[in-house]
């Protein structure tokens, strides 16, 4: 689904990474070997998931307008900009919510962005947890509560993850958990 969206913006935004609303419109839609498929692009690391209303297009739309305005909308220029800089950028949205800017790898969608690390609307978990939440989320029984030990290590096994032994992490889950479906 991540590959499927059509912008006409020159933006790379990975919407499964970090916007808590399409993941949660992709637990609903796709069959679980899809969602599974999604979770792939999440990775291990930290990732800054935005928790905020707009949608992936808002975002784009917001941030396009911004460089626009700021006449460094054209790649050249958004490419200067972002070297006079360490080559990232920040940006604030209406909502409050911060955005961290970089170089795309496409050259046709040169402006990759995602939330950044301080902002409104924001939350920060490594991939892992966030691909066994939404995996919980799929499998768990309606009225079950998700935090089961049993339940933790199949979603695990279903994302090829290895198995929860320490019930430390499970905090962790929680507060992922009810950060994104609560």
């Amino acid at each position: 689904m991540t590959k499927k969206i059509d912008s006409v913006f020159p933006v790379t935004f990975n919407p499964v990474k970090h916007h808590k609303n399409y993941i949660r419109q992709i637990l609903q839609k796709l069959p679980l070997f899809l969602v599974i498929e999604e979770l792939q692009t999440v990775g291990d690391n930290v990732i800054d998931i935005y928790t905020g209303d707009y949608s992936v297009s808002d975002i784009e739309r917001l941030i396009t307008e911004k460089l626009k305005n700021e006449k460094v909308l054209a790649k050249e220029s958004y490419l200067n900009w972002l070297a006079a800089n360490k080559n990232y950028r920040f940006i604030l949205l209406p909502d409050q919510s911060k955005w961290l800017l970089r170089e795309g790898i496409d050259p046709n969608r040169y402006i990759h962005i995602h939330p950044a690390k301080f902002g409104a609307f924001h939350s920060r978990f490594k991939g892992t947890t966030l691909k066994t939440v939404c995996i919980l989320k799929r499998i768990a029984p309606v009225g079950q509560n998700p935090m089961e030990i049993v339940l933790i290590n199949q979603a695990r096994r279903l994302i090829n993850l290895s198995p929860i032994k320490n019930s430390n992490r499970f905090v962790v889950l929680e507060r992922c958990w009810n950060e994104l479906f609560v």
